[in-house]
């Protein structure tokens, strides 16, 4: 058996930290809440995650060391009735982290043979370390998700003509994550527990048109829309970053509410009004995706969006990690089915003439691997505003927090960290 995919064991790692960050700052109050649904507490729901960490641990270890272990299952139910779920929470969540360091590092250890092995669940048949691994990955994001949702964490923010789906995450400084126009919030799973992790307070939200959020046939200001949901978060200012399209949104923010962004991190974003000329190649790709546009050939609309934002047209096809290409391809596929998307309004006057307007410190960074224009805009923006510098990140195309989170997030962190 192949090794397990990296992307797997990272975000099984990320899970501890992602629950963690869901309980961030929480109050008694919202510890025991009950939810309207009758669900399990916030409280109930640590020491629950707790318990099957616990369970995984040693489960883990059997299918490791035993012949084919017999896999018994527990009524969580009965451990919740009676574990006394009353207690702190603390402890519990500080088990999420020891066993998820530990487990991982046992993962990390074995070896082909190894990985192999098997044993027999009492209800489902049939156990490989990689059902365990499936399993236990996504069980503290399924659980943060919830409590998060019964903080009003995961919430709807109305906007004139529409509802913006938004998150947040972890305490500490605001920073907001403004997605690519092929994808939604969900592209900045890999970086949002670097920076939760690190003690920043993390907002991200879909677009109007784009995954969980929603429109009527209105004129609106994406940059306005931002702003909304900073104030319905009584987030007052934030560290914004922003890839490609949002990239753009950023730095119209950033002119127009100048007070509200304390610094700036543009990922592969354009600047409005900005006219940089692209290789002849590039010229000859974008002309293609037009014309495909016309089609309204979904598919090969995707195709083609995976091959030059994903693995870049300087890569070859099937260049970028696989996991990302379909973590793209399916938030793409979503963008294409019809739905309302509302009409954006451009910034008047365009944010080439107004960089000087921008007073927080930006840092603009282009993949190596992206179109020809994407590098010399970055430089373009660094040098029109007050303080700016360009990075060149090696190695990436256009979703460069996608292939390069750890990167991103320091870039992020320096900008948190100034004094």
């Amino acid at each position: 058996m192949e090794p397990f995919p990296e992307h797997l064991l990272t975000r099984y790692r990320d899970g501890a930290e992602v629950l963690r960050a869901a309980f961030a700052d929480i109050t008694g109050a919202e510890l025991d809440r009950v939810p309207a649904d009758g669900g399990w507490t916030a409280r109930q729901v640590a020491h629950h995650v707790a318990e099957s960490e616990a369970t995984s641990f040693v489960r883990l270890r059997r299918l490791v060391a035993e012949d084919t272990p017999a896999i018994v299952s527990y009524d969580e139910e009965l451990f919740a009735r009676r574990n006394h779920y009353e207690r702190p929470i603390a402890t519990s969540l500080a088990v999420v982290d020891a066993v998820r360091a530990s487990s991982l590092e046992l993962l990390r250890s074995l070896d082909e043979a190894e990985r192999e092995r098997a044993g027999t669940h009492s209800d489902s048949g049939s156990y490989a370390i990689r059902d365990w691994l499936d399993i236990y990955t996504s069980h503290p994001w399924e659980h943060a998700a919830q409590v998060r949702a019964a903080r009003g964490w995961d919430r709807q923010v109305a906007v004139p003509g529409g509802s913006l789906w938004t998150t947040r995450e972890g305490a500490g400084p605001a920073v907001l994550l403004m997605h690519a126009g092929i994808v939604d919030s969900r592209a900045w799973d890999a970086l949002a527990p670097l920076l939760t992790g690190a003690g920043c307070q993390v907002i991200r939200y879909d677009r109007r048109g784009f995954g969980r959020s929603v429109t009527e046939d209105v004129e609106f200001a994406n940059r306005s829309d931002a702003v909304a949901v900073l104030d319905a978060l009584g987030i007052d200012q934030a560290i914004v970053v922003g890839n490609s399209q949002g990239g753009q949104i950023a730095v119209d923010l950033a002119i127009e509410h100048p007070d509200r962004v304390a610094g700036l991190v543009t990922l592969g974003a354009g600047v409005g009004g900005l006219d940089v000329p692209v290789s002849a190649e590039d010229e000859a790709l974008f002309e293609r995706m037009e014309a495909l546009e016309e089609t309204g050939d979904a598919a090969a609309i995707v195709d083609l969006d995976v091959a030059v934002w994903v693995d870049g047209p300087a890569g070859p096809v099937g260049r970028a990690p696989a996991h990302i290409r379909d973590a793209v391809r399916s938030m793409d596929q979503a963008i294409q089915e019809p739905r309302e998307r509302g009409r954006p309004v451009p910034m008047e006057p365009r944010a080439a003439t107004r960089l000087e307007a921008i007073r927080a410190p930006v840092i603009a960074v282009a993949g190596a691997l992206d179109v020809s224009d994407v590098w010399p805009t970055a430089q373009a923006l660094a040098a029109g505003v007050r303080e700016g510098r360009s990075v060149l990140q090696p190695g990436v195309g256009h979703m460069i927090a996608m292939e390069a989170p750890e990167a991103v997030a320091e870039l992020v962190l320096e900008l948190v960290r100034r004094p």
